[in-house]
């Protein structure tokens, strides 16, 4: 499936993956400088229709929008309405530093942003603007997808519970850690070094 207007192209994508086909959408957008706001009426229909209906989604756009949110020099108003949409629609920047996405000889700025879905921003790694030459005033923006990868599950099987060592540090402060545990990270630290008594 496909959609294709004067600023916006987006397809439904079937990815294979070791778990089977999954699916997304993939779209660039247009936002035109003439106009006051940001983002366009049809991205923001594109948005809510993937948000609505579950689907995740990538989109980069050359949004003629300034802020320094997102490593422009400055911020403009159609950058602060941009970054209200982005907000209010709980979308994710992928843009990773400050590269400038647009220059000529007067000037170099960050007009291009990669924006995402909750569900797919974890699956967008390495962004990076490209040093090839482009043939425009805006430069190549090179990202890795790595869709919907396998999250490795980590939980404690109490069945094998060391529970003499257990009781032992409880009752008798043996092995206890020189200072308080804050995190899980810490916690697992100390399970990893615990002594047998």
């Amino acid at each position: 499936m496909m959609l294709m207007t004067a600023d916006l192209v987006a397809v439904w994508a079937e990815i294979p993956t070791p778990r089977g086909v999954q699916e997304a959408v993939l779209a660039s957008a247009y936002f035109p400088v003439e106009e006051e706001m940001a983002p366009t009426a049809e991205v923001k229909a594109f948005v809510e229709h993937c948000q609505q209906s579950g689907k995740p989604w990538i989109l980069c756009c050359d949004a003629n929008s300034h802020n320094t949110v997102w490593g422009s020099t400055d911020t403009n108003k159609r950058g602060e309405y941009l970054l209200e949409f982005i907000s209010s629609h709980n979308i994710n920047i992928i843009n990773r530093g400050n590269e400038r996405t647009f220059r000529n000889a007067l000037r170099g700025e960050v007009l291009d942003l990669t924006l995402s879905s909750q569900n797919m921003s974890s699956s967008v790694t390495n962004w990076r603007v490209s040093g090839e030459v482009s043939m425009s005033d805006h430069m190549h923006i090179e990202f890795d997808m790595g869709l919907f990868p396998e999250h490795e599950l980590v939980f404690r099987n109490p069945r094998k519970t060391n529970w003499e060592l257990f009781r032992f540090t409880i009752e008798e402060g043996g092995n206890s850690p020189k200072h308080p545990i804050t995190t899980k990270q810490e916690l697992e630290n100390e399970a990893e070094h615990a002594e047998l008594p």
